[in-house]
């Protein structure tokens, strides 16, 4: 299933169906098959295959991304570069993960786009570590939970979006290109080969291939998708099917791939997909509202 969300509904996109309507999806998050909204900041719901079902409200509406853990249960990014964890059921408790509020140099957190730092991605590998981009605060990763924290990468990257892979693979998009770490976030290295710029603001990992989006700052019109067919190699900008540039940033949340499915969304409302591993793709919806997320499931 491919599942769009819009700044006013949520799309299964191999149905063309709207799943829930008149309503702006913050974040998506899938765990063995199963996937989660974060509608207008607020609500998380539980994905079903006609509707979805209610699971928490955040009080204040300051929801930002969401993760799953091994366990079932739900980690909340928030604005402020808060942390919050819940269970995947309607009626859980929703608990403050209180360790994230005392790390070090957080007090020299800042947000070049807002008054406070944001968590603006989160990502779980099949190991069950939890990593948590602050933007602008660095990445940090937890064993536990989020009871005990180590810094990953420091706040001078910029990170736009974290992701995970097999075999311990996790990846960035970052202001300085694209990062990967083959050992679960202990040490890094950094790409921005082939690139037309290093701007990047998001990132999929499939098997040994990487997708990145590019462009040349925040405020571009000139953005794109590159694709390298194995980590660490250069970067290929996809082309075929594609236009030449995007006028804006695909954005953080809008692009995924699985068994060789990619896509993507963008701020003109249209999804892109390529089922051959990023060689070609096709504009499978537009005229939607801007896209703020895309999940393969």
């Amino acid at each position: 299933m491919l599942i769009a969300g819009t700044t006013r509904s949520l799309w299964d996109l191999h149905r063309s169906y709207a799943i829930a309507e008149d309503a702006c999806v913050s974040a998506l998050a899938e765990r063995a098959g199963s996937a989660w909204a974060l509608f207008d900041k607020e609500r998380i719901e539980l994905i079903g295959a006609f509707d979805v079902d209610p699971v928490a409200v955040l009080d204040p509406p300051d929801g930002q991304c969401l993760a799953v853990l091994p366990s079932g249960e739900l980690v909340i990014g928030r604005a402020g570069a808060k942390l919050a964890l819940i269970g995947p059921d309607a009626g859980s408790a929703l608990q403050a993960i209180d360790t994230f509020e005392s790390l070090p140099g957080r007090d020299q957190w800042q947000n070049p786009a807002g008054e406070t730092p944001d968590l603006r991605s989160l990502a779980v590998d099949t190991g069950g570590r939890l990593y948590a981009d602050v933007h602008v605060g660095g990445l940090w990763m937890s064993d536990d939970a989020g009871s005990h924290w180590t810094v990953a990468i420091d706040a001078g990257a910029d990170v736009h979006e974290v992701t995970t892979g097999v075999g311990g693979r996790v990846a960035v998009a970052a202001a300085r290109g694209f990062g990967w770490s083959d050992d679960r976030g202990g040490t890094w290295r950094w790409s921005a080969e082939g690139l037309h710029a290093p701007y990047c603001r998001a990132v999929a990992l499939d098997g040994d291939a990487a997708y990145v989006s590019a462009s040349t700052g925040p405020s571009t019109t000139q953005a794109a998708l590159y694709r390298s067919a194995r980590v660490g190699e250069p970067f290929v900008k996809c082309g075929r099917g594609l236009p030449e540039w995007f006028p804006a940033n695909i954005d953080t949340g809008s692009l995924t791939a699985r068994d060789g499915v990619v896509a993507f969304g963008t701020r003109k409302g249209e999804v892109w997909q390529s089922r051959d591993g990023g060689e070609s793709f096709e504009r499978i919806a537009f005229e939607l509202s801007p896209v703020t997320a895309v999940l393969l499931v």
